[in-house]
């Protein structure tokens, strides 16, 4: 370790500009060629002025020499200044005296843990340490700074002390991480400036991508500025578990090996190892589609992740900012909880429902939105091969149809699908459709890709080979192959143990009828991977699969939903299935419903670093979107065409809260929100152990490392005191100057 020296000490930053103090001597040698004596020649007159200036001798040569040293000293400061010196004081390494520039890359963990407060004692008094209070003494609910304005005011700290010529990079590790210095700046303040204005971030880190990062900035400021020969790391973070719990694994061991061999790499921990936190972790309606007509449950998710039970807490519903309910909460220590709210909405169009938690040391999590479209009600297509097809469909979905009802069904016939404009519909449902031709694929596939919902219902009159050709292997819409009708026979339906959303009601509800509905023959399916069985047969085939196409979802039954259709196979013929006058019927179509049009409501909520994306409504125009984020700033996106649909996308967000999307220059009832909420895993407030670090980072107290730092050498340049001094002693000069002249003409 470099010794630190005794005594402060001066180093010159150019020292060869020190050769100009021999300029120095050119006033002593004016001084001396003035005094060169000729030859003298005696009259009368001047050996009287002489005799009378030799009463003033001692005086005028006095000030004569003084003048002499002030304009040496003139021109010796002069040098100096030029040398641009530094004062380095006690406590300073001897290795930082050697002209030596350092690099210093300022790491900061922009996870929105990092904004946790620590709380403050109530009978605390100003001045007085926690620790002093006794173990009876009540804590107020106060918090002080933030773990990320701590970090900052430990690197303004850092870039205080450093001195003149040393480097600096700033990088965020957030997720993906950011180079907010990617290129090394010698500009002390620039990067203060930089420091103290970090943008708040609330989404994770990533911490080998931010080593990564850090490893191609350190080689390129290598390459760039080789004078910078001396170089650290800092990194200033929480140590929350959920970025450092992978630091010993060996891809991160192995870029912190890369990285240490060519910097010393510290690590400043911040904040206290309290790691109680309360946050809401999901909040979700109860239906995906909330209509005018009829109340809808919200239901919120909330975990402790503190060690100790919380009681009474209090949690509220608002819509559109305002308080619309509120229930009291209570927590044991470690686990989760629920909480439902039911409430009513009459006005249609986009609507913001909150849930707020009473603030806590970590508030961002305390706040969890969702954006839903509030409709009349719900609007769906119902495609048949003849009009008895869809009639039972109708039915179910809208029982109460002459006296209003929240679906709003629209029969037709299969021969008109290609006139249709699907987008203006939530759903499509086909009903025994015979045969898709090319185009209509393409079309229900644009639909599908856009968020729409589409169930397909097959029948004996279905076309195996239409079917597959143009929803399988020309566009991959359908979930499942098909493969024939299967013999006939009796089958049983299969509930998977009701795992999938659409049979979860019916768990615990054996009499409700989906366990017996008759069944003699159906389609038989084959499940491509990416498609999820949501209800079986006995024969051990698939009845309703689930697939994703794009943002929108497709389901696809087995079995048609009408009894009108007969197969003259069958001994003696009739139809498939009663299942469309069975009491489960119109249940479970409800429940197929919902999860063809859940993505819908997915849509318009995503979490922290997710990109946005949206339709523009086919009655507008434009195609300049203005998008004002939470903390109120705008930005403006162009819409482009995706599938023929114009689409219009916001990469990323690094905020959480409502996004509200507007046309301009369009209606603003049209005026979309999307709600944009944190990842609950950063809400673990839990700790690693800093003695579980790698070796090639070096812990550091925060404290002694400060201390250190303010001990560095005090490296103001010196050349502005020194230029100072070199004006008052040109003005000291003239003054002299001045008055000699003025002695010299008595």
């Amino acid at each position: 370790m470099p010794l630190a020296l005794p005594l402060a000490y001066w180093q010159l930053a150019s020292a060869g500009m020190l050769v100009f103090a021999a300029a120095a001597a050119i006033p002593l040698v004016i001084h001396l060629l003035s005094k060169w004596r000729s030859r003298e020649v005696k009259f009368a007159a001047m050996e009287f002025l002489i005799a009378a200036a030799r009463k003033h001798s001692r005086r005028i040569l006095l000030e004569q020499w003084l003048l002499l040293a002030v304009r040496t000293l003139v021109l010796l400061l002069l040098a100096l200044a030029v040398a641009n010196p530094l004062f380095v004081g006690l406590g300073t390494d001897r290795s930082e005296s050697d002209g030596t520039r350092q690099l210093t890359i300022l790491v900061v963990d922009s996870s929105f843990s990092m904004l946790t407060r620590d709380a403050i004692s109530a009978a605390a008094t100003p001045g007085e340490s926690p620790d002093a209070i006794a173990p009876a003494a009540p804590l107020f609910t106060a918090y002080g700074k933030s773990r990320l304005e701590e970090a900052q005011r430990r690197m303004l700290s850092v870039i205080e002390s450093s001195r003149q010529g040393d480097g600096f990079l700033l990088v965020q590790m957030a997720d993906p991480p950011r180079a907010t210095i990617g290129q090394v700046s010698f500009d002390a303040s620039d990067v203060a400036e930089e420091v103290s204005n970090l943008e708040m971030l609330h989404g994770g880190a990533d911490l080998r991508a931010t080593l990564a990062l850090v490893e191609t900035l350190l080689e390129e400021a290598v390459r760039s500025h080789p004078r910078l020969t001396s170089r650290r790391v800092l990194l200033f973070t929480d140590l929350g578990r959920s970025t450092w719990s992978d630091t010993n694994s060996r891809e991160i061991s192995g870029k912190l090996k890369e990285i240490s061999s060519s910097s010393v790499v510290s690590l400043i921990e911040l904040g206290s190892r309290e790691t109680g936190n309360l946050a809401i972790t999901s909040l979700l309606p109860s239906e995906p589609i909330a209509t005018t007509s009829r109340p809808f449950t919200i239901d919120a998710e909330l975990q402790n992740f503190s060690p100790d039970d919380v009681s009474n807490r209090l949690l509220q519903l608002k819509v559109d900012g305002n308080i619309v309910a509120e229930q009291s909460l209570s927590i044991e220590a470690n686990s989760k909880a629920s909480a439902s709210f039911t409430t009513s909405i009459a006005a249609p169009g986009e609507h913001l429902i909150e849930v707020h938690l009473a603030d806590d040391a970590l508030a961002i999590d305390n706040t969890r939105s969702l954006s839903m479209r509030v409709r009349s009600s719900v609007s769906v297509l119902l495609v048949g091969s003849r009009a008895a097809s869809t009639r039972s469909l109708a039915i179910a979905l809208a029982p109460e149809l002459l006296t209003g009802s929240d679906v709003q069904v629209t029969e037709i016939l299969e021969s008109t699908l290609a006139e249709q404009t699907l987008s203006q519909y939530d759903c499509v449902m086909l009903a025994e459709v015979a045969t898709i031709t090319s185009s209509e694929a393409k079309m229900l596939a644009d639909y599908v890709e856009a968020g729409g919902g589409l169930v397909v219902l097959l029948g004996s009159d279905t076309n195996i080979a239409s079917y597959n050709q143009a929803l399988l292997e020309t566009i991959p819409l359908l979930p499942a192959k098909l493969e024939g009708p299967s013999p006939a026979g009796e089958f049983r339906v299969d509930p998977l143990d009701y795992l999938h959303p659409i049979t979860a009601p019916f768990r615990g509800h054996d009499r409700s009828g989906l366990l017996t509905i008759p069944i003699w023959r159906h389609q038989k399916l084959l499940l491509r991977p990416s498609a999820i069985a949501a209800v079986g047969l006995s024969d051990g085939t698939p009845m309703l699969v689930e697939g994703a196409y794009g943002k929108g979802r497709v389901i696809l039954s087995a079995i048609a939903a009408s009894s009108d259709t007969i197969d003259s196979e069958l001994d003696p013929p009739g139809p498939w299935s009663a299942w469309s006058s069975w009491p489960s019927f119109p249940p479970l179509v409800h429940r197929i419903l919902d999860v063809a049009i859940t993505p819908q409501l997915v849509a318009r909520n995503a979490l922290v670093g997710e990109d946005l994306s949206g339709e523009i409504p086919p009655e507008v125009a434009t195609s300049e979107i203005e998008i004002t984020l939470p903390d109120g700033s705008e930005q403006r996106v162009t819409a482009t065409n995706v599938a023929r649909q114009p689409r219009w996308q916001f990469a990323a967000p690094l905020l959480s809260g409502p996004y509200e999307v507007d046309f301009v220059g369009g209606n603003p009832l049209l005026k979309q929100v999307i709600a944009v909420n944190v990842d609950t895993r950063e809400s673990d407030l839990t700790r690693i152990d800093a003695a579980s670090l790698p070796r090639e980072i070096q812990p550091s107290d925060a404290s002694v490392s400060l201390q250190q730092e303010s001990l560095r050498r005090q490296n103001t340049p010196a050349f502005r005191w020194i230029l100072s001094a070199l004006l008052g002693l040109l003005i000291t000069e003239s003054l002299i100057a001045w008055k000699l002249g003025k002695g010299t003409r008595r």
